[in-house]
């Protein structure tokens, strides 16, 4: 007999989520985290627990580039699950027969909405490809992503401008935070011109991997 947990998103997400998403190389990572890498890209899902109460969720998911130094998850370029009108989606697990039903919903909408989505970001080319057709809030972040990525493919002009407008940009900005990013642009402009961007970039992801804890998804990989 299979072990049931007592919290109802849990055995959703063990018995209903993961056997639909580990064909395609996902793993469980935590209680609401499920990514795999493919090529450099962390490619994940998170579930999201209403801040408001009454046992509601959301799935949000993404593809990341490791290849720009990463201390934390975030989930740009991404999107959050949606129902059938484009709103984002909500579903109730407040008991094991509504979270499994909601999971269910939910496992239907990836399959239509994310695989897709993760089939056209699953290498770097191809995410920076995407990140060229979209526009953020935070434009200097999309900007640094496409400068890093445009470094690895070695489209030198497309990397520099990339990087030099983010640079302006996170200037503008102006906030305590933004000195970090600064300096990640202008460690990669000057490797670009000293020929170092394969040693850099590689410590980068190695970073990346160290600070996302994902390094068993590398050693499960083909």
């Amino acid at each position: 007999m299979r072990k049931v947990s007592k919290d109802p998103l849990t055995a959703a997400t063990t018995h209903v989520l993961l056997p639909a998403l580990r064909p395609l190389g996902f793993e469980r990572l935590s209680n609401r985290t499920i990514g795999r890498v493919s090529r450099h890209v962390f490619q994940l899902l998170y579930i999201q627990l209403s801040a408001w109460g009454g046992k509601s969720f959301c799935i949000n998911y993404a593809s990341l580039g490791l290849f720009r130094p990463r201390d934390f998850v975030s989930l740009q370029p991404g999107d959050r699950v949606r129902g059938p009108s484009r709103s984002e989606s909500w579903l109730g697990a407040a008991t094991h027969e509504q979270a499994y039903a909601s999971m269910h919903d939910f496992v239907i909408r990836i399959r239509e909405q994310t695989v897709p989505f993760f089939d056209r970001t699953r290498d770097i080319g191809s995410l920076m490809s995407n990140l060229m057709t979209e526009r953020w809030g935070s434009e200097h972040h999309r900007l640094l992503e496409v400068g890093t990525y445009a470094a690895h493919v070695e489209e030198w002009d497309l990397a520099r401008s990339a990087l030099e407008r983010a640079i302006e940009e996170y200037h503008n900005d102006g906030r305590d935070w933004v000195g970090g990013y600064i300096d990640i642009a202008e460690q990669l402009l000057s490797a670009i011109r000293d020929g170092s961007v394969r040693q850099v970039l590689d410590r980068w992801e190695a970073h990346s991997v160290e600070h996302l804890g994902i390094g068993k998804l590398l050693r499960r990989m083909p």
